[in-house]
This record gives structure tokens, sequence and C-alpha cells, in this order.
């Protein structure tokens, strides 16, 4: 199974709560696998624990076509990507180190860094939200997500490549997050970090649909 994201008004989202395993202020890296079409012009958040300048998100910016890591209130790492490799089953990775101009992004396994800058990480007192913005309006409509990783240290270039080769088996050390593919179940996707930060999926169409097995191999793109 797979997350599907059919509503049109892009209010779809999961939500995975406020558990103290969240509070990440030294290190982060965020690790997803999406399929999506877009449009030009428009804006996909894949997951956020932000406020009012406090905390992250990763997102697509579909005006100018890359990925990018937003913390605080600025964008600290960034990686073009070209608007028609989208549409394919994608995997996204970013790293990044508090209060250091070092974060890196990856695509599909290969480093595609073109933008690092310095923020300090922050808590803010939210529930991380994966596959939408805190408002709720920048779901990837009729897109895909079967894989979602939080992690509390940076990946290495080979984690973040095994990664890539192994959707449902992820890197254990430092896992925060870990959603599966095997791990979504009707209403819940299922933490596997042991850390119990499972996602409630909303009630507006977002839901669990079948798909091909990706376990243990690397995603056909």
């Amino acid at each position: 199974m797979v997350m599907g994201f059919p509503n049109g008004a892009r209010s779809d989202k999961v939500d995975c709560g406020n558990g103290a395993s969240l509070n990440l202020l030294t290190a982060i890296s965020v690790d997803v696998l999406v399929k999506f079409p877009m449009p030009s012009g428009n804006q996909i958040v894949f997951m956020c624990k932000w406020n009012t300048n406090v905390g992250w998100l990763l997102q697509w910016d579909g005006t100018n076509d890359y990925f990018f890591l937003y913390v605080a209130d600025g964008i600290v790492c960034r990686t073009t990507y070209p608007l028609n490799g989208l549409n394919k089953w994608t995997h996204v990775c970013f790293t990044f180190t508090s209060g250091a101009a070092t974060g890196k992004g990856y695509i599909n396994g290969v480093d595609r860094t073109d933008f690092q800058a310095a923020k300090a990480l922050g808590n803010p007192a939210v529930n991380l939200i994966v596959g939408n913005y805190v408002v709720a309006n920048l779901a990837p409509n009729n897109g895909f997500m079967a894989a979602v990783n939080i992690y509390d240290r940076v990946l290495s270039p080979s984690e973040v490549a095994y990664n890539y080769a192994h959707p449902n088996n992820p890197i254990k050390k430092g896992l925060i997050v870990g959603l599966t593919q095997e791990s979504l179940f009707a209403g819940t996707w299922r933490d596997i970090s042991g850390n119990a930060n499972h996602g409630t999926l909303s009630a507006t169409g977002v839901g669990p649909i079948p798909s091909n097995n990706l376990a243990g191999r690397q995603v056909s793109l």
C-alpha cells in the first residue's frame, strides 16, 4: 500500500503528534519517497514541524523546480531537479546540522545540492504533519507517498543511498520517525522507529491504496 492524496482542496494530511523524540535542536535528516504530478507554479509540502519561524519543513517549489529544506525563517539547503523528472517515484533526502551551512540535498541517492545556509533548529509546540503544510493547503493532490523517515542526526551519503535502495528497511540508527509502505493500515500510518510517532490520517479522503511492493529493491524511476 502507498499513501494517496486525492482531495482537490489539497487539505489531506497525516498528523504524527508532538512526541518528545521530535524535539530536534542539533541535527536532522528527512527522507521521503514520493510520486506526484506537478504543474508549473504549484507548491507541495511533504512534511513540516514549523510555526512562526520556528522549526522546519520539506517543500517542493514548482515555480523554480527545486526541493528545499526550510529552517526557522529561511532555506538552508536546496537542490534543483528538472520538472520533467516528476510524476515518477522519486527519493528525496535532506541532511542538516543546526547553525552550519553544510546541508545536503539528494535526489535518488545523488547529491544535487546547489545552495546552503546556516540557521538554528528550534522546536515549535506543534504537531509533525506529513503530506501537507501547517494550514493544510499544500498536499500533493493526486500524488503518492510510500516512505517517510526522520532522523536526529546527519545521514552519510552511503546511508542515503541505502535508504533509496531499501524503502521498506531504512537505516535504524537515529531514526525517530519511520513510516513505510508496509506499516500503513487503514486510518493509521504506523511508526516503525519505536518512538510511537504514529500518523493519523485526515478524514478528507487521504488513504492507503494498492501498489507494487517496493521492499528490498531499487525503485523503478
